[in-house]
């Protein structure tokens, strides 16, 4: 009686799961099956899921930024002279002496007020301020972007901690919009770019695909590497890794979303066979 009881219990609880299948459609990106469950969801379902993501992975980027460069900002604004600006394309400054203004293992900030003396980089990023240019260091190398002349940037510490009290927030609220709105193009871009050679590549695998169900599985594929991504931004963040590691690890990325998508095409119908394209239909005729 034990075994019979069992195999009930067992039969009941397949039960209520192709219950749930059939009642909340695809639910989840993180395996083979639930990739490719996705070929028959519709674009809302699609949306709602990049979406949620997109979010999540805004919200950690600008925590990210906001606990690493945002403290280097204030400190830095709380050293600075009574009275400085960059105006006319050049950088007024008070002394001819370099100084480094705040760092972390992050951000370094620094004033070079002239360009025949130099301080070294001790931050994964460096911004410098020159005579005529800002200068942004990291391990690759540098960008210089001239001052415009048309721009008065004033540079005293009361002007500039009141001026950064106001828009440091705003700063944040636009960087969490951009980063979602650009994550959600460059999903739907990826998608479309990828349909066709993932196409070829389900008729490699004797998968059975159609354009649209392919375009949603790329779509669901491409979040679990993401996902990774935002792991590997958060270790950096908290300074689990440094700037090397964490190049290496957000790289990664890019290889976790192949296989995810390779993984959910191995879960799609075989050619030929008779299993329907609808997973959820056949939860229902079981």
């Amino acid at each position: 009686m034990g075994a019979v009881e069992e195999k009930k219990t067992s039969a009941n609880w397949s039960a209520k799961f192709r219950w749930f299948r059939r009642a909340v459609g695809p639910w989840q990106p993180f395996t083979g099956r639930g990739v490719s469950a996705f070929r028959v969801a519709t674009f809302r379902r699609v949306l709602a899921f990049q979406l949620v993501t997109a979010l999540l992975s805004a919200a950690l980027l600008v925590w990210v930024v906001r606990r690493t460069w945002f403290p280097i900002v204030v400190r830095g604004t709380d050293r600075l002279p009574e009275a400085a600006s960059i105006a006319d394309g050049t950088l007024h400054w008070p002394d001819t002496e370099p100084v480094r203004l705040a760092e972390n293992v992050w951000l370094d900030w620094i004033i070079t007020p002239t360009n025949r003396t130099e301080l070294g980089q001790t931050a994964d990023l460096q911004v410098e301020l020159r005579p005529r240019e800002l200068r942004i260091n990291g391990l690759a190398g540098h960008l210089a972007l001239p001052y415009r002349r048309d721009v008065d940037v004033p540079l005293g510490r009361i002007e500039a901690s009141a001026r950064w009290g106001a828009w440091s927030w705003v700063l944040l609220t636009g960087l969490g919009v951009a980063t979602t709105l650009t994550l959600l193009a460059l999903w739907w871009s990826l998608a479309t770019l990828y349909t066709l050679p993932v196409l070829i590549l389900a008729i490699l695998m004797g998968r059975r695909a159609r354009l649209l169900g392919t375009w949603r599985i790329i779509s669901a594929a491409l979040l679990p590497g993401a996902l990774f991504a935002d792991w590997s931004i958060l270790a950096y963040g908290i300074g689990a890794v440094r700037l090397p590691g964490f190049a290496i690890l957000f790289t990664l990325h890019l290889v976790v979303g192949w296989v995810w998508l390779v993984w959910g095409l191995s879960h799609c119908p075989r050619a030929g066979s008779r299993e329907p394209d609808n997973p959820f239909e056949a939860a229902r005729d079981a």
